[in-house]
């Protein structure tokens, strides 16, 4: 201990002990260690990381069954995509999230088990929240409108949360208004030509 400085239990030297090759080693590796850890922590993602999820475009094969739906969104604020691909079998349901265009940094190999959960919980909602909003925005007119309002009130099981019915509700007013203020189409009247005119025995 005297050649690291270290005297009766009591540091003497401070330089011999951060020169000597042991100590040094073991705060490299500590050093090392944290860095680690640190890198890590920085690469765990939640689905609280994922915001401002849209979707943009949605395809359906009968052949794999499967339901692939792409979404924009921002990861820890970052604009990117998701590919959310639901598989169907015969003893039930499967998914994936894809994102990246690297594959160190799809999301699918980032985000623990758990959190990719919670995650396609949020996406089946945005997915079905696409669908209503859609419905809503594509009714031509008052009569349409309210087909699409009985079903949405009537649905079961929606899987939307609080926020995103209440703004489906605005949306479906929204349309209302819309379809109530549209101008009528002009229309041209017709014209009238008497019999002495067109040498008929009525007119037209």
């Amino acid at each position: 201990l005297a050649e690291r400085g270290i005297v009766n239990g009591q540091l003497v030297d401070p330089e011999k002990l951060d020169s000597d090759p042991f100590i040094r080693q073991v705060v490299a590796d500590a050093e090392a260690t944290k860095e680690t850890v640190s890198a890590q922590f920085q690469k765990t993602l939640t689905a609280e990381d994922v915001t401002d999820i849209r979707l943009e475009s949605s395809s359906y094969s009968a052949v794999s069954r499967e339901k692939e739906y792409h979404l924009s969104c921002k990861i820890n604020g970052m604009p990117d995509t998701l590919v959310y691909t639901v598989s169907q079998h015969d003893d039930g349901e499967g998914f994936t999230i894809r994102s990246g265009q690297r594959e160190e940094d799809d999301i699918w190999k980032k985000m623990p088990q758990p959190e990719l959960e919670k995650l396609e919980a949020v996406l089946a909602q945005a997915v079905e929240f696409d669908y209503w909003s859609k419905s809503i925005e594509h009714a031509a007119d008052a009569d349409a409108l309210e087909v699409v309002t009985l079903d949405y009130q009537w649905a079961e099981d929606l899987n939307l949360s609080s926020e995103q019915r209440n703004a489906l509700w605005e949306q479906i007013e929204d349309r209302k208004a819309q379809l109530t203020t549209q101008p009528a189409v002009p229309t041209e009247p017709m014209a009238a030509y008497p019999a002495e005119e067109t040498h008929l025995p009525y007119d037209v």
